[in-house]
């Protein structure tokens, strides 16, 4: 009999189709328990990075209003042209409405729920984590959850 780690290991191999970010997640989410392997079925497991996103949003923001709180955030973040720094994204975000309502300190909380999808560069200007991240907060292939759009 196969071992499970040697198992797992074949079906990461031909799931990830030479995707070494979709290898990494998946063993993120079982090394945080957020995934757990049964009996050696695989069944609970993303078969894409499209899964993975959803079950890591999913996680992350329980309630269609907890997302809310950070889809403009990650809006103005994905449409900027060139590199924004925390203080120009909260400008920004201060601009959206005529009465700004969210302080400064309430920015950054909300950031910080963010901030493993939404991460800091050294030279203080935030960016999407990956490209394929970018692509999927952005559009869908047909048939895709359309939930956590931006």
């Amino acid at each position: 009999k196969k071992s499970l780690t040697t198992k797992l290991t074949s079906f990461l191999v031909s799931r990830a189709n030479g995707s070494f970010l979709y290898v990494k997640l998946v063993l993120d989410f079982i090394e945080r328990g957020s995934l757990v392997i049964k009996s050696g079925s695989f069944k609970v497991l993303p078969q894409n990075l499209s899964e993975i996103y959803h079950l890591g949003f999913n996680l992350k923001f329980s309630s269609s209003h907890s997302f809310d709180q950070v889809s403009d955030i990650l809006s103005i973040s994905l449409a900027s042209l060139q590199p924004i720094n925390l203080l120009e994204l909260f400008n920004i975000y201060s601009a959206l409405s005529v009465k700004s309502e969210t302080e400064w300190k309430d920015f950054k909380e909300r950031y910080q729920l963010i901030s493993d999808f939404l991460v800091m560069r050294k030279d203080g200007s935030v960016m999407c984590c990956h490209p394929t991240l970018r692509d999927w907060l952005i559009r869908r292939r047909e048939g895709d959850s359309t939930k956590f759009l931006c």
